[in-house]
């Protein structure tokens, strides 16, 4: 059976996140030629620009609240080699705290299986 793990790390990184950041107040007019609105949800955008690792961006009230990262996202100042989930958290435990569900701060989600990291998630 796999083992699907799920963990909450604090997000502190947000400034250098790259085309969008956490709490961006964005133009969905002139954002249209990146973004096409997703089926799935009425706050879901799919990203079709140019960064190879990013994935849906939520936006409420024009302002970005969620970014979701296909595998392979290299979060500022680390590279996560081949999705290798211990390595990862090597690396986060150097720099970032792991925090709980219910912390109010931005925070990252990272989702496994079977040691590979699958997903990770962005909120504010």
């Amino acid at each position: 059976m796999s083992k699907i793990i799920k963990e909450f790390w604090e997000f502190k990184d947000n400034l250098v996140l790259n085309p969008y950041q956490l709490g961006q107040i964005i133009d969905l007019e002139k954002e249209s030629k990146n973004l096409l609105k997703s089926t799935d949800n009425d706050f879901d955008y799919e990203y079709k620009g140019v960064e190879k690792f990013l994935w849906t961006v939520s936006i409420v009230d024009n302002s970005i609240v969620r970014i979701i990262y296909r595998k392979n996202f290299p979060i500022p100042n680390h590279d996560f080699w081949e999705n290798n989930y211990h390595q990862i958290r090597e690396t986060l435990l150097l720099t970032h705290e792991q925090v709980d569900k219910s912390y109010t701060g931005a925070k990252m989600l990272i989702i496994s299986r079977d040691y590979f990291v699958t997903l990770i998630m962005l909120f504010k």
